[in-house]
């Protein structure tokens, strides 16, 4: 690397962790344990921390980066991009952005959900290049169904965060409104009967019921005991 001539410590290269490419660990592990034994070698200087980074890689992970040209990869940054979309999720940089292009808020999925996914697809997309804050807020306003898109538009958020917030507070709004009315304690004991014309009372209708057939009965009895009296 030209330009960056300070020495690479032979007790730490002897001291690195080895990732090999094979799943033994993830890119998330390797990353981690490299960046603190960094710190704690309290390693300052950017071409080192190339340098070192590529004493960790064995075998086909090494070969990857072993004969890049001089400068291709000059800060630390750009080299952890190059080993995360070489070895995250194995996805192409076109497929990444075609992820991007067609991510859509899917019926019945909740704002939050949707945020944390939106989030995902566009941090694997910033390995390449991330795209324009107002790219992402237009994306992002046409993720949904029409309404909500016009309105994040007229609201005009100023950031993500504060597009991500205006969903939420829409979904919040249209549950509210959605619930039913808070219902008062159901009275068993001496409950008033409804006061409607259509309202039937069963057990007045039994009652009636009973004192037409006794009457009926009475009726029939005089009138066979008439007869009985004629003959």
């Amino acid at each position: 690397m030209a330009g960056y001539p300070n020495v690479v410590p032979q007790d730490v290269i002897n001291r690195m962790p080895k990732f090999q490419g094979n799943n033994a660990i993830t890119i998330d592990q390797h990353l981690n344990i490299f960046v603190n034994m960094m710190e704690d070698f309290e390693i300052k200087f950017e071409d080192v921390y190339i340098k070192l980074f590529i004493h960790t890689l064995e075998e086909d992970a090494q070969d990857q980066f072993k004969y890049l040209l001089d400068n291709s990869i000059d800060s630390w940054k750009k080299m952890k991009n190059a080993f995360i979309l070489q070895y995250g999720d194995k996805k192409y940089p076109r497929f990444l952005l075609s992820e991007f292009e067609i991510i859509k808020n899917n019926p019945n999925e909740f704002v939050h959900d949707f945020n944390t996914r939106f989030n995902k697809t566009l941090n694997r997309l910033t390995v390449i290049q991330r795209p324009s804050d107002v790219s992402c807020l237009i994306k992002y306003s046409d993720s949904f169904d029409k309404k909500a898109a016009y309105y994040l538009r007229d609201k005009n958020p100023g950031t993500l965060r504060q597009a991500f917030t205006m969903v939420l507070l829409i979904e919040n709004n249209i549950k509210e409104v959605g619930k039913p009315p808070k219902r008062e304690g159901i009275k068993l004991i001496n409950q008033e009967k409804p006061q409607s014309s259509n309202y039937v009372d069963l057990e007045e209708v039994v009652k009636n019921l009973a004192r037409a057939i006794k009457e009926i009965s009475y009726k029939l009895a005089r009138a066979e005991k008439g007869i009985e009296e004629g003959s």
